[in-house]
């Protein structure tokens, strides 16, 4: 954490790129109680409101949902559906898909009301670029066996045919097209010229947060042009208490690169550090917004 806090606070341009539910905010059997805790916002608004900050929440959320509960922070980018959408701060919504044939999701909703019919508990989410079929609150046995059934119904039926694929998150499957993903939204705010950024930080739970950190690792070995500088990017993350120091050959001078996944210790990832839950994240995101302040 001392190297993390000092990076930061040597820094002058800084990249911070955040998953939603899962990061942020813990998991919930209700998607729609997973609301963002009063820390967490009062961070995000001290490290927006610094000019040498720029902060984006990456979500699988919808924009309905981004705009509610975080639009009404200034300076801060929102991108949600798993890169479908974004929102640069002070701008309106841009929907990066709005040229796509999206008449396949008729198939998958078909497809994903005849496995709810079957499986008491299951939901399914419809939002404008994907579909999510979730069992959380199904039977935990037969509601992975549906889930299983179900994948195989959508290969066979839309994947093989169509430009789309299946995500497996925790208790849920989604279906988007394929050209969508949170890396091609890193790549994006990153912006053609990744080396103006001397400090890097990105903050994700779940599958779709493996596509923001690899596309990371090969920004990051891009703009340090060594071996040395890919230390600490490996494919098996590095657990991390709240109270260590974070340390690392390739840290030890500018640009610093933090991918963090938030999860069990023995959890594998493209990320290069670990954290044990949500709550360790909006931690850190206060500790940096407090050495913000005290630095001014």
């Amino acid at each position: 954490m001392a190297l993390f806090v000092k990076g930061f606070k040597a820094s002058k341009r800084r990249m911070i790129m955040l998953d939603y539910d899962g990061t942020l905010t813990p998991i919930t059997n209700i998607p729609a109680q997973a609301l963002p805790p009063a820390e967490m916002l009062e961070a995000l608004r001290a490290l927006c409101a610094d000019p040498r900050n720029f902060v984006s929440v990456i979500s699988g959320r919808d924009r309905a949902f981004l705009e509610l509960h975080l639009g009404d922070i200034e300076g801060l980018a929102l991108s949600g559906e798993h890169g479908s959408f974004i929102r640069y701060p002070g701008g309106e919504w841009i929907n990066l898909l709005a040229e796509m044939d999206m008449s396949w999701k008729d198939e998958v909703l078909s497809i994903f009301e005849f496995y709810t019919e079957r499986t008491v508990g299951a939901t399914i989410e419809a939002k404008e670029t994907s579909i999510t079929w979730h069992f959380r609150n199904a039977d935990p046995e037969y509601g992975e066996f549906q889930a299983k059934e179900c994948m195989n119904h959508l290969e066979n039926s839309v994947v093989s045919k169509r430009p789309v694929e299946i995500l497996v998150g925790k208790k849920c499957l989604e279906v988007r097209p394929i050209s969508v993903n949170k890396g091609e939204i890193v790549k994006r705010l990153m912006g053609a010229n990744p080396k103006q950024w001397d400090f890097v930080v990105c903050a994700g739970d779940d599958k779709t947060d493996e596509d923001m950190f690899r596309s990371l690792r090969t920004i990051k070995r891009s703009v340090a042009g060594n071996a040395s500088g890919e230390e600490g990017l490996s494919a098996v993350s590095t657990s991390v208490g709240m109270g260590t120091n974070w340390s690392s050959m390739s840290m030890r001078l500018p640009p610093y690169y933090f991918t963090i996944t938030v999860g069990p210790p023995d959890k594998r990832s493209a990320a290069a550090w670990h954290v044990s839950s949500s709550h360790n994240v909006v931690e850190a995101l206060m500790l940096l917004a407090a050495s913000n302040n005290n630095a001014e």
